[in-house]
């Protein structure tokens, strides 16, 4: 029997089931306040006073895991929960950063057209990082 949870929907779930869900998650931990729910995977753990570890792989996919069972990190893995849309890593890391969704924070990618004059601006400028 796989430990992985079947039936995961596609479709991105800023209700319960995404990125600014398991921010929210942490925020309210530390007794922050939060416009969103918290991950719903989470909700029968007490976070409160405990150190969290949250180790990021950009591009690895949930599908990708269960497709290598026997892997350390398929092993110890509790569940999943969905990225932001759009899923670019501009995106997923700017609402990481803030726990908003992508419409609220505005970050759409590395490079972000302004006006019609075809003028690009770097919209995070990693050299300061």
């Amino acid at each position: 029997m796989s430990n992985f949870p079947q039936n995961i929907s596609n479709k991105i779930d800023y209700d319960s089931g995404s990125i600014v869900n398991f921010i929210s998650s942490i925020k309210k931990s530390f007794g922050l306040s939060s416009a969103y729910q918290g991950l719903g995977l989470l909700e029968n753990f007490q976070l409160e006073n405990k150190s969290i570890i949250n180790i990021l792989i950009d591009g690895l996919g949930y599908e990708f895991l269960k497709n290598k069972p026997d892997s350390f990190l398929a092993k110890n893995c509790y569940g999943s929960f969905h990225s932001v849309f759009p899923t670019t890593t501009a995106c997923a890391l700017t609402s990481y950063a803030t726990g908003l969704t992508p419409l609220e924070h505005g970050i759409t990618g590395w490079f972000m057209r302004l006006n019609n004059d075809y003028n690009c601006s770097i919209a995070i400028d990693m050299k300061d990082f």
